[in-house]
């Protein structure tokens, strides 16, 4: 919330330190903040709007960079799972000289590898934790079904498990279902279904009976990873019905260089060189040619 615009004198108002601006350890200034003398020595902040300091503080809002009089100059807020970073002055000579400070690449450069790398959920997990959904829709039934990936296309093994009601940051409730991994009292058929690489499917259902499928791929194949070449046998094994036609760098080499098509083209060079020759030598007899003088007097 703007409260309002301070304008301040040519030239700055520095602090205690003799700073027009102060740093903080925000990570987005880790290499400034390491030098022994301030970067920000020639920083001149002219215009600067001035916010309400009771919500900042209350939204857990950080001040990134302090400027004049002690008054926030750029901020560090969450929005969602990300993070917003807001300057509050400007671009303009009538704002400030940022833009021509050497300070200015360096923290534009920061903030856009900032901005990209916070809020990322992780993407790996350990082999054999808890296989998680999630839906927003409201009033599920508590009785969820989990179907596993099957080892051929016969039936798929189904686990019942309970839905249970999880209340976020932003006051929303989300409807959570897991299945956990219990290798002491969990059935073997589970347990091999539970990491067999596929789709696993969550089957809810709402107050009205609809049903709802949540769809994830839990684990990877293992041959997934290997990038050794398939051979001609594991291709017809693999793809079964379908006609292929493997041709080999064996068997395509050389096909150029056939007899016909060798006399060929070196029938074709022999013609062309012929024709170059004819060019040359009518192009002698048409140019002029001095006569030849003779030694002998008169």
């Amino acid at each position: 919330e703007v409260e309002g615009i301070e304008e301040f004198a040519r030239g700055g108002v520095e602090d205690e330190s003799g700073r027009t601006v102060k740093l903080t350890e925000h990570p987005i200034l880790e290499p400034l903040t390491q030098l022994k003398q301030s970067p920000m020595a020639g920083l001149e902040i002219r215009t600067l709007l001035r916010i309400a300091d009771a919500p900042r503080r209350s939204r857990g809002i950080e001040t990134v960079v302090e400027g004049p009089a002690g008054l926030p100059l750029m901020l560090d807020m969450p929005l969602g799972d990300g993070r917003v970073l807001t300057l509050l002055s400007g671009f303009d000579k009538q704002w400030s000289n940022w833009p021509q400070d050497p300070t200015f690449v360096v923290l534009v450069l920061r903030s856009l590898g900032y901005l990209s790398g916070v809020g990322r959920d992780a993407t790996s997990y350990s082999v054999g934790s808890p296989l998680e959904f999630a839906s927003t829709r409201d009033r599920l039934l508590p009785d969820a079904e989990i179907l596993l990936p099957s080892q051929t296309s016969g039936a798929r093994l189904r686990v019942a498990t309970p839905v249970k009601e999880v209340e976020l940051d932003d006051s929303r409730t989300i409807a959570s279902v897991s299945l956990p991994i219990d290798l002491g009292q969990t059935d073997r058929d589970v347990i091999d279904s539970f990491l067999r690489a596929g789709i696993f499917e969550a089957w809810l259902t709402d107050s009205s009976g609809e049903a709802k499928v949540v769809n994830r791929a839990h684990n990877v194949s293992v041959g997934e990873g290997d990038l050794g070449r398939v051979s001609r046998g594991e291709l017809e094994k693999n793809l079964p019905g379908i006609p292929l036609r493997v041709r080999t760098a064996a068997e395509v080499e050389g096909q150029g260089l056939a007899a016909a098509d060798a006399s060929q083209s070196t029938f074709v060079m022999l013609l062309l060189a012929g024709l170059l020759v004819v060019e040359q030598f009518l192009g002698y007899l048409a140019s002029y040619h001095a006569p030849s003088t003779s030694s002998e007097g008169v």
